[in-house]
Order: structure tokens, then C-alpha cells, then sequence
């Protein structure tokens, strides 16, 4: 239906910016490691991880299963999230890691995503982004001891 659509149009926009976020970053970014935190911080950027986009951002999660357009899109957006995050992992962990370590990332930004949808208090992109970032840092160093 429209709401459908509009949900679809929505979220090809939250999509884009996704993108552009993560270019912008992934261009500042010089070893593997900072290559990983761009993509992962990318998520966080002030341009995107605002309280009324992570609760349209749910909203959509909710009703993609239902709707065949909105679970294409979910499937597009895991799907590039979890090829960023593979590509940057292949030099920085061993193989039978990355794979735990990609699901432990995203789940991670899911979870900060669903958090801030169900919190009134106001988001804090650059302290998401720090936070996130010792996240990976503690997973990395798990990872390769």
C-alpha cells in the first residue's frame, strides 16, 4: 500500500545517506583497522543516527518481513554492511574469527540502533562513534591473542 511506499522511499534515502557516510569516511581511512572503524562509525554519523531515524529504522525492520520491496531493501543493506565489514576483517583477524567477529559488529549496531529508538533521552553521535570503537578495538585484541 502507500504506506508501504513511503516507507520504501524513506528508507532508500536512509540507505544513501548510509552510503555516503561511509565513502566520506572510508576515504579518510588508511590502514585496515581504520578502514573497519569507518565503516562501523559510518553507521553513528551525525548526518544519520539521530533518535527519529533509528526509530524509522525499526519501524522498517518490523514491517520488511511482511512487505516483499521493504525486505528486499533490508536484505541490500545486510548484505553491503556485512561485505564492508568481511573485506576490512580479512587482513586484521584470522579466518575462523571473522565471521563471529562480523556478527558480533553488526549485532552491536543493531542493538545501539534499537536502544536509541526506545530511549527519549537525545542521541550522541560522536560518543556512539567512540563507544563503537572500543567495542571493535576490544574485539580485535580478543581476537588476535
Amino acid at each position: 500500500g502507500s504506506k508501504e511506499k513511503l516507507m520504501e522511499a524513506a528508507m532508500r534515502r536512509v540507505m544513501s545517506t548510509l552510503r555516503r557516510c561511509v565513502i566520506d569516511r572510508l576515504q579518510q581511512a588508511t590502514t585496515p583497522e581504520e578502514r573497519l572503524y569507518a565503516v562501523v562509525c559510518a553507521n553513528f554519523d551525525d548526518r544519520l543516527f539521530t533518535a527519529r531515524i533509528c526509530s524509522f529504522w525499526v519501524q522498517f525492520w518490523a514491517n520488511a518481513p511482511y512487505a516483499q520491496n521493504l525486505s528486499r531493501l533490508h536484505r541490500i543493506n545486510r548484505l553491503r554492511v556485512q561485505s564492508h565489514v568481511r573485506t576490512e576483517l580479512r587482513t586484521l583477524v584470522s579466518p575462523d574469527l571473522r565471521e563471529p567477529l562480523r556478527e558480533s559488529i553488526q549485532a552491536y549496531m543493531d542493538g545501539i540502533w534499537v536502544e536509541v529508538a526506545q530511549n527519549p533521552r537525545p542521541t550522541d553521535p560522536a560518543r556512539a562513534r567512540d563507544t563503537a570503537r572500543q567495542v571493535v578495538a576490544t574485539l580485535l585484541d580478543g581476537a588476535r591473542r
